[in-house]
């Protein structure tokens, strides 16, 4: 399998969680990779709806589910959808993300608090790299005039999700990512078939990840999907710490072919070595790697060992001293 790395001055637009902010200052040692991971699903979750979820997923999705919840009383969520698509400047190196792609507006009934709806495809295009901005406010109705409340007791999710076929025999493995406020993720993954112009939930199983090390894997029992060729599959999942529910967390659960790995373990081999570091050497000097492992990663959940939204040397330094213990 190849890997190609497209070299943009600046960024890896992997599956991350943006921060606020439109513009990415960028440095000539990023690159966009693809066809690194076999993933199946991504589900996103912003416990703050005061703050705005900003997600690039890691490939374009079959379709995507939007989740909308209130931890106290509202009957409403007014939900606003912003795709933008990236602006390339290859002399000034950087990347503005200013290109519209789409916009929706969206009214939720909070039924018992929730409400989740599949996105029509056709009115939102996604592409790999775009950015999707999900922001919301809430309400209730009192003499036919909304009565808001504080969006900070709101939580959203976006999942996007692949079409399964039953046809194809291959494993599936729930993959979660945290920051280190939590230790565990209680993920729920759903089957969803296609009924007319909306999805019915045909099947559905429970999984528990432990978190350690900011990372957890678990390989899931293909015969609790139940799934036939064209469903698709979407996650949600709650987080813990200590037993106590998390509600702020930089955290993202996948649903992949391939199991997760820790952080730094760049070729999937289950250890920290000098191989790694050389894989990561080879990218920040921007080598022209047309052919790589198929079991090479290169993204911000696999090489921004300090977690600043950056791939650079000082990953690269930490990563050698990780090596050496």
């Amino acid at each position: 399998m190849k890997r190609y790395f497209k070299k943009l001055a600046g960024c890896v637009l992997s599956a991350c969680v943006l921060l606020a902010g439109t513009t990415a200052a960028l440095n000539p040692a990023y690159a966009l990779t693809k066809n690194t991971v076999g993933e199946r699903a991504e589900v996103y979750t912003t416990y703050d709806a005061s703050q705005d979820l900003k997600i690039i997923f890691q490939k374009a999705y079959s379709a995507y589910c939007l989740t909308a919840s209130y931890s106290g009383r509202a009957t409403y969520a007014d939900v606003t959808i912003n795709v933008v698509r990236p602006l390339i400047f290859l002399d000034e190196e950087h990347v503005v993300y200013d290109t519209p792609v789409a916009n929706m507006n969206i009214t939720l009934p909070l039924s018992n608090g929730t409400y989740s709806w599949m996105l029509p495809i056709q009115s939102i295009p996604i592409e790999s790299g775009d950015i999707i901005k999900v922001s919301a406010s809430y309400y209730n109705m009192a003499n036919n005039e909304k009565q808001y409340v504080d969006a900070a007791n709101g939580t959203l999710s976006l999942c996007g999700g692949e079409n399964l076929k039953s046809s194809v025999d291959q494993d599936f493995y729930i993959n979660g990512y945290s920051d280190g406020t939590a230790d565990t993720a209680d993920v729920r993954v759903m089957i969803k078939r296609p009924l007319g112009q909306n999805y019915s939930t045909v099947s559905s199983t429970y999984a528990k990840i432990p978190l350690n090390n900011h990372i957890g894997t678990i390989k899931l029992d293909r015969s609790a999907l139940n799934y036939s060729d064209g469903d698709v599959v979407m996650l949600d999942y709650t987080l813990t710490k200590n037993g106590q529910k998390v509600t702020d967390s930089n955290t993202s659960v996948t649903f992949s072919n391939k199991p997760g790995r820790q952080k730094g373990d760049l070729n999937a081999d289950g250890f920290l070595s000098e191989l790694d570091a050389d894989i990561l050497i080879g990218f920040l000097a921007c080598d022209d790697l047309d052919e790589a492992d198929e079991n090479e990663e290169i993204s911000l959940r696999t090489a921004d060992l300090n977690g600043d939204g950056k791939i650079t040397v000082k990953d690269l330094s930490i990563l050698k001293s990780m090596a050496i213990q």
